[in-house]
C-alpha cells in the first residue's frame, strides 16, 4: 500500500496579498492547518492510497462481472439436443426431451454445475421422472401428466438437488 503525506510547500503569494506578503492572519491560518496535518498524519502512519485500494476492489469487481457475463454468454450459446422419446430414457445435460408416450425420464448420475435439462411431456398419460440420487423440488421422483408442459431443471452442485422452473 503507497503512503501519502502532506505536502510541504510555502504558502502561495497570491491569497489575501498586502503588499506582495500575505496578512499575518493568513499566515498563521496557513502555517497552523500545514502543521496541523502534518502532525496529524505522523500519528496515524500517514495517509493510505484510497486511489489504490478502490482501484483494487474495482477490478475485483470487474473481474467477477466478466465471469458472471461469460456464464451468461455461455449459456446463451449452449443448445440443448432435441431428444424425442417413446420409452424409458436417461437423460442427459442440456437434453430438451420431449416425451410422446408414457414413459420415465431419468436424470443424469453426475451432473455438472448448472446442469440444465427441459422435459416437455408431448402426449401418453404421464411422464415419470427419476431424479437419479438427487432430488427433484424436494422429492426423489416427479410426474408430469398435463400435454404440452415444458419444465426447465436446474441443477444446483451446492444442494446436490434439481429445482424446476
Amino acid at each position: 500500500m503507497a503512503r501519502v503525506d502532506p505536502y510541504v510547500v510555502d504558502v502561495p503569494r497570491t491569497i489575501s496579498q498586502q503588499g506582495g506578503q500575505p496578512s499575518k492572519e493568513m499566515f498563521d491560518w496557513f502555517t497552523y492547518t500545514h502543521r496541523f496535518l502534518h502532525d496529524l498524519a505522523i500519528r496515524t502512519g500517514g495517509g493510505t492510497d484510497l486511489i489504490e485500494q478502490t482501484t483494487t476492489l474495482i477490478e475485483s469487481a470487474d473481474n467477477q462481472i466478466a465471469q458472471l457475463f461469460g456464464l451468461i454468454q455461455e449459456a446463451k450459446n449452449r443448445e440443448f439436443r432435441a431428444v424425442t422419446v417413446t420409452s424409458n430414457y436417461t437423460a442427459a445435460e442440456y437434453d430438451f426431451i420431449n416425451a410422446t408416450s408414457n414413459c420415465t425420464i431419468t436424470f443424469p448420475s453426475n451432473p455438472g454445475e448448472n446442469s440444465v435439462i427441459i422435459v416437455r411431456k408431448g402426449g401418453g398419460n404421464r411422464v415419470g421422472l427419476v431424479g437419479n440420487g438427487r432430488n427433484i423440488n424436494g422429492s426423489s421422483t416427479g410426474t408430469l401428466t398435463q400435454n404440452g408442459t415444458a419444465i426447465h431443471f436446474h441443477y444446483f452442485i451446492d444442494t446436490n438437488e434439481w429445482f424446476a422452473r
